[in-house]
């Protein structure tokens, strides 16, 4: 027959252990519990297993190698072995045989008056040596000296035997069921108190219990009477009801701990101080400063930010210039310049040279005449003229002949011959219209206008951000023309691209830097209204707002000098004390939580003290 391992730990509970053994597969269940385990240290909790198993017909073997704990098993009803390797059939046997004589002693103990002699019934179904039934209600668990398994003891003496069942077996505590699969389990007393729902078991408990009250009158004086209270089980009450006083008492001790610390650490008081004001009505300059970024309200100083708007755009005009314009080219040839001063001549360019005619050249370049140079004999002298040739244009379109002279009063030294004919010249001239300064100017400024106008457009004041019209600025970021001054054209065209920006505050900032200056001044100021007179610049170019406004006037109070003054001290005396300050019409005091409201005091760490200044 095959059987099923049950293993236990150390704090598994008595009704998870059941559990396991109740849903185990086959009736044999090997029952493994480590050394020191719960389940082993009570008595009550293995008489529930065994009543719960019998129930059931499982047949169960504890395994442990604790010994304490082997001797309690054997006491509450169950063959222990130290290793699984000794469980055998005859251990399986030995565990049938100390069941049946366990139910059967059980069912004595309930039916059969105690002045019968309930082992000799017993005896009758072959039980001949102290049994373990016997050890079932006479162990206790400071005693070592438990029957083992198997060991013959006589039972010698009928009266011996009943005191030793009337003084060991624990008497009947009352317990509660607790249902566990089916089955019910008693929690709280001894197993063997156990009664089932069944009516013939609740008739024979009833039975039994008038029948022992009746034969406990006429037992032998010398029968030991039980004494219930000094039981393991009342014992552990006595000891349970002096832990629980102690808890109790470090519970009211841990808690009045904790109520001193939040109360000294944790409390907040919170001081309302009520203050009365006086009516005001002034005048301010208020200054808009673009290099701040905070209101400053000892110099009523306010930032601004700068808002812009880019635009672009493109006009065009008619040009408004005109030039006469030379097409073609004058008759032109090569001319011979001769030098007869013995020195060379520098001749600079835009020199004219003219004929009779008054055909005449313009130099386009400055020349250089060589000098001339003279020959000594003894017959003659001979003169050689210095020369140069040069190409040049003459100023119409006439043509003329070969050696022409041409000539400039400047320089009476030169010369100037054409040696061969000038050719015919096809030179005309036209009248254009141009660009001229005045239409660049004119262009320049319609598109620019135009174009910052939209720009302004664009900056609106919204919500309470003002734009200051005085710090509006235009700037010009480019501008092209499609012509150059005094180019040939009709219509000059411009694309320009513009920068419009100003400075923008925030409105709600005005009252910010009167509350503010007020404070600087040590005092608070309520109910603000305030009109704005003008917005101008000043000689530095500074933008100032003048303003006028009205509103209440408070004396501002130090915090600081409050709480050094009024830490610790009772609510009464802090109140005295605020109460002497000017201006202070009411003050209330209270504690939070409010309950430590009814000490009295301030804490004495004045970061737990909150002051609240009303008006």
């Amino acid at each position: 027959m095959k059987d099923t391992k049950v293993f236990v730990d150390l704090d598994d509970e008595i009704t998870f252990i059941t559990e396991k053994i109740l849903k185990a597969q086959t009736n044999r269940v090997i029952l493994i519990i480590p050394e020191r385990s719960d389940v082993i240290t009570s008595l009550v909790g293995l008489k529930m297993i065994r009543k719960v198993i019998d129930k059931n017909d499982k047949d169960v073997v504890i395994v442990t190698m604790d010994e304490q704990g082997k001797n309690i098993a054997l006491s509450g009803g169950f063959v222990s072995v130290s290793k699984i390797g000794e469980i055998n059939e005859e251990i399986w046997r030995e565990v049938v045989r100390l069941k049946k004589r366990i139910h059967d002693a059980m069912y004595m103990s309930n039916k059969v008056p105690f002045k019968e002699d309930i082992y000799k019934t017993i005896d009758n179904s072959d039980t001949k040596k102290l049994s373990q039934e016997e050890q079932f209600f006479e162990y206790k668990p400071d005693q070592n000296n438990a029957i083992p398994l198997g060991e013959d003891s006589k039972i010698n003496k009928k009266k011996e035997n009943i005191k030793r069942v009337e003084f060991n077996k624990e008497p009947i505590i009352s317990s509660q069921k607790v249902s566990l699969d089916g089955f019910e389990l008693i929690a709280g007393g001894d197993v063997a108190s156990f009664r089932d729902s069944n009516k013939e078991d609740t008739e024979h408990s009833n039975k039994f219990t008038q029948e022992k009250d009746e034969t406990h009158k006429d037992l032998n004086k010398d029968t030991l009477k039980p004494n219930m209270f000094k039981s393991a089980f009342f014992k552990d009450r006595e000891k349970s009801k002096k832990l629980n006083k102690l808890i109790i008492f470090v519970g009211i001790f841990i808690l009045l701990v904790i109520f001193i610390i939040y109360y000294l650490f944790l409390t907040v008081s919170s001081v309302n101080i009520t203050i009365t004001g006086k009516k005001i009505n002034s005048q301010e300059l208020i200054t808009i400063n673009p290099n701040i970024s905070n209101v400053q309200g000892y110099n009523l100083n306010i930032p601004s930010k700068i808002v812009s708007s880019n635009e672009s755009g493109s006009s065009s005009i008619p040009t408004t210039g005109s030039k006469t314009i030379q097409t073609g080219s004058f008759a032109s040839g090569s001319v011979t310049f001769s030098n007869t001063s013995t020195s060379a001549v520098t001749i600079p360019a835009s020199t004219q040279f003219s004929d009779s005619n008054n055909i005449s050249f313009t130099l386009s370049s400055s020349i250089t005449v060589p000098a001339a140079t003279v020959t000594n004999t003894a017959t003659s002298s001979t003169t050689n003229y210095g020369t140069i040739n040069e190409n040049v244009v003459l100023n119409t379109n006439t043509a003329i002949g070969a050696n022409d002279t041409f000539s400039n009063n400047n320089y009476s030294s030169i010369t100037v011959t054409n040696p061969s004919a000038f050719s015919q010249g096809n030179e005309s001239t036209s009248t254009e219209q141009v660009v001229t300064q005045n239409d660049i100017n004119n262009l320049s400024s319609t598109l620019s206008q135009q174009l910052f106008a939209r720009g302004r457009g664009a900056l609106v004041s919204s919500g309470n951000n003002k734009i200051i019209q005085q710090s509006i600025k235009n700037i010009i970021i480019s501008k092209n023309f499609d012509h150059s001054l005094g180019a040939v054209a009709s219509i000059l065209n411009l694309s320009m691209n513009t920068k419009t920006e100003a400075q923008e505050y925030n409105y709600n900032n005005i009252q910010i830097a009167i509350e503010k200056n007020a404070l600087y001044k040590g005092n608070i100021i309520k109910n603000i209204n305030f009109s704005i007179q003008r917005i101008f610049l000043d000689s530095s170019g500074n933008i100032k707002i003048s303003i006028s406004y009205s509103g209440e006037l408070f004396k501002n109070i130090n915090k600081n000098n409050i709480l050094s003054s009024i830490k610790g001290k009772s609510f009464s005396s802090a109140e005295n004390y605020i109460k002497t300050i000017k201006n202070v019409k009411e003050v209330s005091i209270n504690d939070n939580p409010y309950i430590f409201s009814i000490i009295g005091y301030l804490p004495s760490n004045s970061n737990n003290i909150k002051i609240n200044i009303n008006n």
